[in-house]
């Protein structure tokens, strides 16, 4: 039986919803990485060692790897919308937390918040296409 929702949604609809998730998927993406680059000035910057500023790439890596799994028991819990916005706002109030941090804990807190909604966008991304497609477009969209 063909999901009640992707019936009612409009092309127009879907193509914004998807160009969300695109969006949301590349600045994310983009930003779990973008740290490494930036790991000599970011030890100078708080005076730590290499070693030690290593943790922002490897927590962001570790709260992601924790929270992707976990993101099938929220689902079943939240409704998927509310779930997605409150990975974007974690996403964004780490990012924010990152950009003004004074401390090299500040910059860890908001890089662990930033991954928890990256973990979070990334698994609910793909319950939502799964969702408000029809099922003989659904193969499409995944793949795009």
């Amino acid at each position: 039986m063909e999901n009640k929702k992707a019936t009612q949604l409009t092309d127009s609809r879907r193509m914004w919803i998807f160009a969300c998730l695109i969006v949301s998927g590349i600045a994310s993406s983009t930003l779990s990485t973008a740290m490494t680059t930036a790991l000599p000035n970011l030890a100078q910057y708080f005076g730590i060692s290499t070693a030690t500023g290593q943790w922002v790439t490897s927590g962001y890596s570790l709260a992601m790897g924790i929270v992707m799994p976990l993101t099938a028991f929220l689902i079943t819990c939240f409704r998927t919308k509310r779930l997605y916005l409150a990975g974007i706002g974690s996403f964004i109030i780490g990012l924010l937390f990152s950009i003004f941090a004074g401390n090299f804990m500040w910059m860890m807190l908001g890089r662990i918040l930033q991954a928890c909604g990256n973990g979070i966008l990334t698994a609910a991304a793909q319950v939502i296409i799964l969702t408000v497609y029809p099922i003989e477009r659904k193969g499409t969209m995944m793949g795009t």
